[in-house]
């Protein structure tokens, strides 16, 4: 008998918190700081984050951050904002370029 049993963490995906956690990460590697947990909670409401920092992780499946192996790291530091995300900074959330691109990403 087969007692596996898998188990999916409810989490929001929704698209603009993605791009706000990656606009996160980005200024933090441009500020030159180091982007963790404690990094998230203390600045996550400067960028209209409510949500907890679970938001990373969709943001990578969405393609808006690196992901490394999980096995060989496990610091988010490493991580970049990707060719995605740069294109998306260019525009206003809500803007007809940005959703244009949300659209044809998402």
């Amino acid at each position: 008998m087969n007692r596996e049993i898998w188990n999916f963490a409810k989490q929001n995906i929704h698209f603009d918190n993605s791009v706000k956690v990656a606009h996160m990460l980005f200024d933090a590697k441009k500020n030159g700081e180091k982007y963790t947990s404690q990094f998230y909670n203390t600045n996550r409401s400067k960028y209209g984050l409510s949500v907890d920092e679970r938001v990373f992780s969709t943001a990578q499946l969405l393609g808006l951050i690196t992901k490394t192996n999980f096995y060989k790291s496990r610091n988010r530091s490493i991580e970049k904002t990707t060719d995605v995300y740069d294109l998306l900074k260019l525009y206003e959330t809500k803007k007809f370029e940005y959703n244009t691109i949300k659209t044809e990403h998402y």
